[in-house]
């Protein structure tokens, strides 16, 4: 079945219009047992029947110029799968079909209205990239000015809910470019670039920009103001309205109330808040901090109602409660910036991700639908409402929902970093390596040379098939060279040799590496742990309880002064067991599950845990469940990971866990 709303009208006794026609081609894409629907069917009818959807992307129909946002829509009871074998009708599908009629019908009567929630369309002759502004003012320092005017901008015609505006992450990686226009619309899926620049010089500002037709290289539009610099948001809206006008681009009461608004009064707290936006580079996050969290607290000290700055200021420090220092102190300073966020801002888009983001790391996973509901609601255009509803749509398993949103922020964030890395993280999740390998080259040639991410990269084929050869390969562009500098380096080669079971190398890195050691991406307290399971299985057992002893005493006096977080109950865990203390092990272990946001990582840990405290039986039901059951973690529960990594060295070599390797459908793609 295929399903369309449009015009309908009879003709010589025959139903014909637009309706019909796409229908009908709808049809030819509806697998059996499924129904094909157009964008704004789809629109009108998600969340509000449950059911499974995958995006088909925009198909080329026959008749029809432009191609058509296709998306197959079935019953929660039945299974997408990857390949176009018929599935069986099911009963419950009726109730669907009724629905999407329901709406078909009430939306082509007279008393048709728009659906609160949408995506926006893919359509070819309303879609923009906005390139990076040029910096033309005399102080070349002022480059944060121009990117911030530019990122504003790219926001406000992002939140016009008939245009696709890609974003951000995505553009920036085209300043100073070499490309045409026509190159870069091709890489972008674009038919117009808009090409700006801002000169600041004292108290006035000039903004210029132009928009282009890629096809034809032809100029569409283009507008200069010269204004104070106190006029800098009237600049920026008055661009946005007039570029959705040469898109012949109509906004909605909401969204000419989003471009009136003024993010604070006070210019100096502005002009600070740019600054901290700019130093997020991806470089070292322990040093951007120490920049960036001191201006933005200066500029909310000028203005204690810049929403956006405790917003930016409560990313900063979730930030560092995730990748630096998981701890309870870190977090409520997150907290408290983004309670001040949402008193002034509870729509802000800004503010909802955060929100979001604090939901996800307390496992609060009864207020996440509402929020990621409201910002698909508010904010369909942004590559970042999309990624929230992949990420939840995962966390409830909800997985054809989960990838059709990953890839729609795909659409929106061609090559944005973390919008790759997020889809990357889904296919691995699921063992969809075929799809993970050419993700995880998208994600490399996206971002700025990084071994860390390289590296991770060339881990893929190894999670595939066990093939090293990729790795290798990183690891010889990035060889480890006295002084040891480049930390991020250490990381790769000590995670390889970790993987790779190489223990007793592992151990003469340690040494070499003396106080620049490091072994997690992230700066985590595993430094000492993988250090310890080295020591032990190259029968340096003294070393490593002085090791492990040292690890249970920094772990024990953090929680003499604060609550514990899963990830330092489940290192305290594994900590114990290396030390074969059972009863503490167990102990730490279960409270690290009492924990909201326990993951299938940590469980992988504690799994570990059970294997080194010789609980050989129990640790192998819990792989066997693991690798079964979506998520998957590569490093738990991966058969070619697993055979090697040194955490596991317990249960290497017993033919059980070997049975368990050997079977294919431990390394299929899930769920099944």
């Amino acid at each position: 079945m295929g399903i369309h709303v449009g015009d309908v009208f009879r003709e010589g006794g025959d139903v014909v219009g637009e309706g019909v026609n796409l229908a009908a081609r709808l049809e030819g894409q509806a697998l059996p047992g499924t129904v094909a629907v157009s964008q704004t069917v789809h629109d009108a009818v998600r969340g509000k029947v449950a059911m499974h959807v995958e995006s088909l992307g925009p198909r080329a129909l026959k008749n029809l110029v432009e191609p058509v946002p296709v998306w197959l829509l079935a019953p929660v009871s039945a299974r997408l799968p990857s390949t176009r074998k018929a599935w069986r009708k099911q009963t419950g599908w009726l109730l669907l079909a009724a629905a999407a009629a329901a709406a078909v019908l009430w939306l082509s009567g007279p008393w048709a209205r728009k659906p609160a929630v949408s995506v926006p369309p893919l359509k070819d002759e309303r879609s923009v990239a906005v390139l990076p502004f040029e910096n033309l003012s005399d102080d070349r320092a002022n480059a944060y000015f121009a990117d911030g005017v530019h990122e504003d901008l790219l926001a406000s015609l992002a939140n016009f809910s008939a245009l696709r505006v890609i974003s951000r992450t995505s553009v920036m990686q085209y300043r100073g470019t070499k490309k045409t226009v026509r190159q870069i619309a091709a890489e972008l899926g674009v038919a117009y670039i808009l090409e700006g620049s801002v000169r600041r010089a004292g108290s006035k500002v000039r903004v210029s920009g132009q928009l282009i037709k890629a096809a034809v290289d032809e100029q569409v539009w283009a507008r200069t103001y010269d204004r104070e610099l106190s006029d800098i948001f009237a600049v920026q809206s008055d661009l946005a309205r007039e570029i959705a006008g040469a898109l012949r681009t109509a906004l909605s009461p909401r969204e000419e109330s989003l471009l009136d608004a003024r993010p604070t009064a006070n210019l100096e707290a502005y002009d600070l808040y740019l600054r901290a936006r700019s130093i997020r580079t991806g470089a070292s996050l322990k040093d951007e901090m120490a920049k960036a969290v001191p201006l933005l607290e200066q500029a909310v000290r000028l203005d204690p109602s810049f929403a956006a700055a405790w917003a930016e200021l409560a990313n900063w420090q979730f930030s560092a409660y995730a990748m630096l220092e998981p701890t309870a102190a870190r977090f409520r300073a997150g907290d408290e910036a983004l309670a001040r966020a949402r008193e002034l801002a509870p729509n802000s888009l800004a503010v909802l991700a955060e929100t979001q983001r604090r939901a996800f790391f307390r496992g609060d996973r009864a207020s996440s639908p509402p929020i990621v509901r409201r910002m698909i609601e508010l904010y369909p255009g942004r590559a970042e409402s999309h990624l929230a509803a992949a990420l939840l749509a995962q966390d409830e398993h909800n997985w054809i929902e989960a990838l059709a949103e990953a890839r729609l922020a795909q659409q929106l964030d061609p090559r944005g970093v973390d919008t790759l890395a997020g889809v990357l993280g889904l296919y691995l999740a699921l063992r969809r390596y075929d799809e993970a390998n050419p993700a995880a080259l998208s994600l490399v040639a996206s971002a700025p040379p990084s071994p860390i991410r390289e590296y991770r990269s060339a881990c893929v084929p190894y999670w595939t098939n066990g093939s090293a050869t990729a790795v290798a390969k990183v690891l010889e562009r990035y060889p480890l060279i006295d002084p040891l500098e480049n930390r991020d380096v250490t990381v790769i080669h000590a995670q390889w040799l970790f993987s790779s079971g190489q223990a007793h190398e592992l151990v003469k890195l340690w040494e070499r590496a003396g106080p620049r050691w490091r072994f997690s991406f992230t700066g985590a307290r595993f430094e000492r742990i993988a250090v310890a399971v080295a020591l032990l299985v190259d029968h340096q057992e003294e070393r490593a309880r002085t090791l492990l002893s040292h690890e249970r005493e920094a772990v024990q006096q953090s929680l003499a002064h604060e609550a514990g977080t899963r990830s330092q109950y489940a290192n305290l865990a594994i900590t114990e067991a290396l030390l074969g203390h059972a009863d503490a092990a167990r102990a730490a272990a279960a409270l690290a599950r009492t924990r909201p946001d326990f993951n299938y990582a940590d469980n992988s840990l504690l799994t570990a845990g059970e294997a080194w405290l010789g609980n050989k039986d129990e640790a192998l039901r819990e792989l066997a469940v693991a690798m079964q059951k979506a998520p998957v973690n590569t490093i738990g529960s991966n058969v070619h990971e697993l055979r090697h990594n040194l955490i596991f060295h317990p249960l290497q070599g017993d033919p059980r866990f070997e049975a368990l390797l050997n079977d294919p459908a431990n390394n299929a793609p899930l769920p099944r």
